[in-house]
């Protein structure tokens, strides 16, 4: 094993190391001032609010402070929203990012930063939080269920009811249920914001049950919703009359064929009606329609259209972070692939006709230096074959040096969990293992063991082969 690896693990075991596998060059302190100047919150405040302001419940059951941590997690299954507040790996977190460590959990927000994708990092839409009580999150995240009616491309049998059912699976467990809408009764009073996601949300029941709670105890405070924009019926259109509602639908291409090969099930004219009603509530209450879009491989040539659709309809855009499946994804291809988008955007041109189009033409600036920065770690990351048996000993010593998981545990013990592990990885091709490996070095050990120990080796094994996705040609 290479030095520098064995002293990570060490580093690691000891709690002394907390960057990631990949890409751990250090954000330059210059970067970090750019980054601070551009924000509008005062500088001497942490690189992201989120820590302070955020907790974000998952479809498994944890709780995060953002949807995009996988360490910083706690079991809604053992407490309560005030327990997680206040728990030990909130204020890890929280610890970190005052060091200006985002190594530890949030590496997508670093890689933006070093990026200078300013406009686009996730970090910087908690500023709008400012200032905040500590005592109280500002902002809650809902992924409580994965109803849905589509089957995208991108998504998988943890987040689609319908891709569980096409690949035969049982019906997720569900961790939320009335008591858990009770206790969210002593919060909304402090909420400025909820977003919620899914699954689609306008067809999952207990969304319901929460937005009639947050109009009936604080009826000013913005309601997110994260909708594929299938679904527009009356009871809806009703619902989003008595609240503000932030609409975000998601469109990755404005042909038809891309759209509908992408967002499987889903019929084009269907979202575009949708848009328009939505689009003209947004307009009244204030709240204007935002797009978010997946770059995928399938899409990237489409996207410039899609900034000309937002621009023409005076909506925002922003662009969502796809790292699974590996072959859909744009962070995981050769410098090549990132010099043929690069040139291609770098040639776009956009009219500046409104101050809406002015913040999408800068994201869409920021989504070039994105895949500049893809590139890079394409350049720096080390083949699959030097890294997988590093990569598979860090991960068995790791769990066998966790606190998380108790000897005696009446479900799997750690080496049965080591064994699993090691059985699911011959199940995917050679070549795509170490980007599994990194995937599973993410998550918070008891995170991950709970997850193998639930699910049958049917399931992971769908999930795992949805995480590498078709193979690429060529």
């Amino acid at each position: 094993m290479k030095l520098s690896l064995l002293s990570k693990i060490r580093g690691l075991l000891k709690g002394e190391d907390k960057t990631p596998l990949q890409n751990t060059t250090e954000i330059p302190t210059n970067v970090f001032d750019e980054y601070r100047a551009s924000r509008s919150i005062p500088k001497s405040g942490p690189l992201c609010l989120a820590p302070w302001v955020s907790i974000s419940f998952g479809i498994d059951g944890y709780a995060t402070v953002c949807c995009l941590n996988r360490k910083t997690t706690v079991s809604m299954e053992h407490h309560t929203i005030d327990d997680i507040w206040k728990s030990e790996a909130f204020q890890q977190l929280r610890e970190n990012v005052s060091e200006n460590d985002l190594g530890y959990d949030c590496s997508i927000c670093k890689n933006q930063i070093e990026a200078k994708n300013f406009t686009g990092v996730k970090s910087a839409d908690y500023d709008n939080y400012y200032p905040y009580n500590p005592e109280r999150p500002a902002i809650m995240e809902f992924c409580l269920e994965n109803t849905c009616n589509l089957a995208c491309v991108m998504c998988n049998s943890l987040l689609s009811s319908t891709i569980r059912k096409n690949e035969q699976l049982p019906p997720l467990k569900k961790f939320y249920g009335d008591e858990f809408v009770e206790q969210l009764e002593d919060y909304i009073p402090y909420l400025k914001e909820a977003v919620f996601a899914g699954g689609e949300p306008f067809l999952i029941p207990i969304y319901y049950k929460i937005w009639e709670k947050m109009l009936a105890i604080n009826p000013t405070m913005t309601i997110g919703i994260v909708t594929n924009g299938s679904t527009l019926n009356s009871r809806i259109k009703d619902l989003l009359e008595k609240g503000r509602f932030r609409i975000n639908i998601s469109i990755d291409s404005v042909d038809k064929e891309t759209y509908e090969g992408i967002r499987r099930n889903a019929n084009f004219e269907t979202l575009m009606n949708n848009f328009e009603w939505l689009k003209e509530y947004g307009e009244r209450k204030g709240l204007p329609v935002n797009i978010p879009v997946c770059p995928l491989t399938d899409n990237w040539e489409k996207i410039p259209e899609i900034v000309r659709f937002a621009n023409a309809h005076n909506v925002s855009l922003n662009f969502v972070y796809v790292d699974r499946p590996f072959s859909l994804s744009l962070t995981y291809g050769k410098p090549e692939f990132f010099d043929n988008i690069i040139k291609q955007y770098t040639l776009e041109e956009f009219e500046r006709n409104s101050s809406m189009a002015a913040v999408n033409i800068r994201r869409f600036k920021g989504l070039i230096e994105d895949v500049r920065k893809w590139k890079e770690n394409s350049i720096q990351t080390p083949s699959s074959a030097s890294l997988q048996g590093d990569l598979l000993q860090l991960l068995e010593m790791k769990i066998l040096e966790s606190t998380e998981i108790p000897d005696d545990s009446s479900g799997l013990t750690k080496r049965e969990m080591i064994s699993k592990i090691k059985n699911l990885l011959q199940e995917l091709p050679v070549e795509q293992r170490d980007m599994i490996l990194n995937v599973l070095h993410r998550y918070a050990v008891e995170r991950l063991y709970h997850f193998l120990e639930a699910k049958s080796i049917q399931e992971i094994i769908v999930f795992l082969k949805e995480y590498v996705g078709p193979q690429r040609e060529g």
